[in-house]
């Protein structure tokens, strides 16, 4: 006999003594232990599949099936009796119920039924390999019923049953989980680009009638269904490929789809989300991309001025993402804005190899560079020496946009990189940048070393007269100094400015103007005034930046 509280192994330990024939040891006794049994504990469990979704006031319902399981042969005892009852008055077993014996002639019969009680009696098995017994359970739901889950308590008159209590069905909407896959990386203006795997989960079977739908984000489009699970049928397109659709399988409590996109020029950069709708709760959007340019673009964007020629623009290079994100022996067309035309041919070269001209570039808009000869590794496209002729019309960012079949095959005439490398101004045009405490301006991007630092007296900032009126374009010609007066004169175009140290009276074309505060001369010898009354006087405007203490003045 085996007590309940005997080890999962049954162990047996042998002591082997040699003794002489007067019984004395004549050595060491030598034990040996070894394992000659595992001792089985009889035990027999209930499981659901699946809840399934279930509707109030509705008859003959068909619930998820449950298993009864031995866990060694014997286990149910035949003629025990088991116990499947439902949780309330506001749920009854319906005729339709039933069950398959196990493989190995583990069956049961009923006993009784009652409303909430359905009692089975169990038929002997085979006593030498353990069975299960699966039920299928058809109830009725009547009005007033609470909403989630429906569950089965099952026990039995045998004591190695273990009663439990599984959950067959929910009324109400399932709980949906939308999840996708680790994202893959992706490439602007590419087509027919596998992504991430999206996996919508329901607790209960979908029921009848149920569907998904997914959106795609702008320039982004369908293009076919990869893989796909709990559908009735393939998925369909929609709104020119822009949306999907998908019926499921109300037997189903998951649905699975993997799906190739198209990406064109104009999708976003970074997370290529997919939003999901549906009529079972499934919404929201999940990230199944990330989308890439082939390469990056950068350039410095020097000032240059309109109704001129031959002017410096900034040098562009452009790198790879990836390796062979770009295509050997393709071609990447340089286009600029109407009003800007290339002055003459430039050059390039691939990383640090030869250096290679542009053919007929001189006075055209757009210009092609050809037979990219590229190594495979990532690699860089340094383009200098570009200078632009500029229409007197054109103002502001010169931006250079790139296509070709380098960067896309499938969209070889789209753009699919923009850099700015020029700004178009006015000859009378300048910028200075102005900061508390230092003696730098900077002056069209340049840096401009100045004797005096700006400073800050009673909220204002008092800057030199004679540097900010350089940087705007008055020669140093044009500023006179009257030591007996302390007077300065600044002659800007058709105006004439006065300022008088200690005096609140500024003169203007010979108007007086009078302002809250007084220019001051400080070492070595600087007018210093507010720079919002220097600013009106000059014709500029004046802009303030709390956070970096610096003022910018702009003229156009």
């Amino acid at each position: 006999n085996i007590p309940s509280s005997a080890a999962d192994e049954i162990v047996v330990k042998v002591t082997v003594r040699l003794v002489d024939s007067s019984q004395n040891e004549v050595s060491a006794p030598f034990t040996y232990s070894a394992t000659v049994g595992k001792v089985v504990k009889k035990e027999v469990t209930a499981t659901a599949a699946s809840p399934k979704a279930l509707s109030i006031g509705k008859s003959g319902q068909e619930a998820a099936e449950i298993t009864i399981k031995e866990s060694e042969k014997g286990a149910l005892s035949a003629g025990a009796a088991v116990y499947l009852e439902l949780p309330s008055t506001y749920f009854r077993w319906a005729s339709g119920t039933r069950w398959t014996n196990g493989a190995f002639g583990l069956g049961a019969t009923v006993r009784t039924v009652t409303d909430r009680v359905y009692e089975l009696v169990v038929d002997a098995g085979d006593s030498f390999i353990a069975d299960t017994l699966k039920i299928t359970p058809v109830i009725d739901v009547l009005p007033g019923a609470p909403e989630g889950d429906v569950t089965v308590n099952i026990r039995s008159s045998d004591s190695d049953f273990k009663e439990t209590t599984v959950v067959i069905g929910r009324i109400g909407a399932p709980t949906v989980t939308v999840t996708a896959a680790s994202p893959e990386d992706v490439w602007l203006a590419d087509f027919n680009q596998t992504v991430a795997k999206v996996t919508v989960k329901a607790n209960a079977k979908f029921g009848s009638d149920k569907w998904v739908a997914l959106a795609a984000p702008t320039g982004v489009k369908f293009n076919r269904v990869v893989d796909r699970s709990g559908t009735v049928t393939a998925p369909s397109f929609y709104d020119s490929n822009k949306r999907a659709w998908a019926n499921l399988d109300s037997n189903a409590d998951k649905f699975e789809i993997t799906v190739a996109l198209d990406v064109y020029e104009d999708a976003a950069l970074g997370d290529l989300k997919l939003t999901v709708s549906s009529n079972i709760g499934a919404s929201g959007d999940v990230v199944v991309a990330k989308v890439l340019a082939p390469a990056t673009v950068t350039a410095d964007a020097p000032n240059v001025l309109i109704g001129e020629t031959n002017q410096p623009a900034g040098d562009i290079t452009i790198t790879e993402t990836k390796a062979t994100s770009l295509t050997t022996g393709g071609a990447v067309y340089l286009t600029l804005p109407d009003t800007v035309k290339f002055a003459d041919e430039f050059k390039y070269k691939i990383n640090d190899g030869s250096e290679q001209k542009t053919s007929g570039a001189k006075d055209k808009s757009q210009v092609k560079i050809e037979n990219l000869s590229l190594t495979g590794a990532i690699d860089t496209i340094k383009i200098y020496g570009i200078k632009y002729r500029v229409a007197s019309d054109a103002r502001g960012d010169i931006e250079v946009a790139f296509s070709g079949n380098a960067l896309s095959a499938d969209l070889p005439d789209k753009t699919i990189l923009k850099v700015v490398n020029a700004k178009a101004v006015s000859p009378t045009a300048a910028e200075a940048v102005l900061t508390v405490g230092s003696t730098t301006m900077k002056v069209n991007g340049k840096e401009v070393s100045m004797d005096v630092a700006p400073y800050l007296k009673n909220n204002r900032l008092y800057v030199s007269a004679r540097y900010c009126a350089n940087a705007l374009g008055v020669d140093n010609a044009n500023i006179m100094w009257d030591g007996a007066t302390q007077t300065a004169t600044i002659l800007k175009g058709g105006t004439v400015i006065q300022l008088k140290v200690g005096s609140k009276v500024m003169v203007v074309n010979g108007a007086s103007i009078t302002m809250d505060t007084a220019p001051e001369l400080v070492p070595p010898g600087r007018v210093m005034l507010p720079i919002g009354w220097l600013a009106w006087a000059l014709g500029a405007s004046a802009s303030w930046d709390q956070a970096t203490q610096t003022a910018t003045l702009i003229t156009k």
